[in-house]
């Protein structure tokens, strides 16, 4: 009677155990990479790129815009999500979108300021370079012309 209970637990635990490891669910071995868990630094750097994308698809939206209360409206948006990216990992292309937001709203000193950073971050860049020159110039009062003298 015993080699029957031994077979027979044995077979119990054949169908069990893989039973009990399902239910309890399929838990990867490896890195947190491999297991698709994200670090905070990722986790910050992906948030910062969403932030980024909302913010440009603003800014072409005020690119659009007919009225101007609609424009002002989407330069708004782009400014914020462009600051919530920079609050969350600093980079060129959010300063320089910044910038740019900053210049459709008006606020020239901004403009001046972001993309001055960004500038300094990829020097000679073209988009850059247009963006404080543009804010330079509306900074600038007008030069008075002379008139010819007699």
């Amino acid at each position: 009677m015993k080699p029957i209970l031994t077979t027979f637990a044995a077979l119990a635990l054949a169908v069990a155990l893989p039973l009990v490891a399902h239910a309890q669910g399929n838990m990867s071995a490896g890195s947190s990479a491999q297991m698709g868990t994200v670090t905070m630094q990722e986790d910050a750097t992906h948030r910062a790129a969403a932030a980024y994308n909302r913010g440009i698809r603003e800014m072409k939206k005020a690119a659009s815009a007919k009225d101007a209360a609609d424009k002002t409206k989407h330069y708004k948006e782009a400014q914020a999500q462009f600051n919530k990216s920079l609050g969350l990992q600093q980079n060129f292309d959010a300063l320089l979108g910044l910038g740019q937001a900053d210049l459709g709203l008006g606020d020239n000193q901004g403009a001046m300021t972001s993309c001055t950073e960004a500038l300094a971050l990829k020097a000679d860049h073209p988009e850059a370079k247009a963006c404080v020159d543009s804010a330079k110039a509306k900074l600038s009062p007008p030069a008075e012309t002379k008139s010819p003298s007699p």
